[in-house]
């Protein structure tokens, strides 16, 4: 499977566009990564810590976001399973999309948007999600 072509144009990966969203030629895998409710409390908890957080940070915030985010969220996870979701899963469907970067080195996670705009597209997504 290959990952969504994205033109940042002349900028950097870190940078978006002049709307404030990376330009995705795919936009189902834009929407796909906003499908999961651990995605989306990371990149709440990233809009909370002014765009920047650590992974563990990340890991250990994220279980009661969850909790918000899905009312049928019964247990909480381990904040080491979450990690592991995270590094290995969601993190890199958020990059593919140009959502966030990710440091290796220092196990730092980024906002690659605007975190205005982000907020905008978070609440949006909240409130069109359906329970079922």
């Amino acid at each position: 499977m290959s990952k969504p072509e994205i033109e940042w144009s002349t900028r950097r990966q870190s940078e978006p566009t002049d709307s404030g969203f990376p330009s995705v030629r795919d936009p189902a895998s834009l929407f796909g990564a906003l499908a999961s409710a651990r995605r989306l409390a990371l990149l709440w908890t990233l809009a909370d810590a002014d765009g920047q957080v650590s992974l563990t940070t990340a890991s250990r915030r994220i279980p009661e976001r969850e909790r918000e985010l899905d009312s049928n969220c019964e247990a909480v996870p381990a904040a080491t399973e979450v990690r592991t979701t995270l590094r290995h899963g969601h993190v890199p469907k958020l990059r593919a999309v140009g959502l966030v970067t990710f440091d290796e080195s220092t196990e730092t996670l980024r906002l690659s948007i605007d975190e205005e705009r982000l907020r905008h597209l978070l609440d949006g997504a909240v409130d069109t999600r359906i329970d079922t």
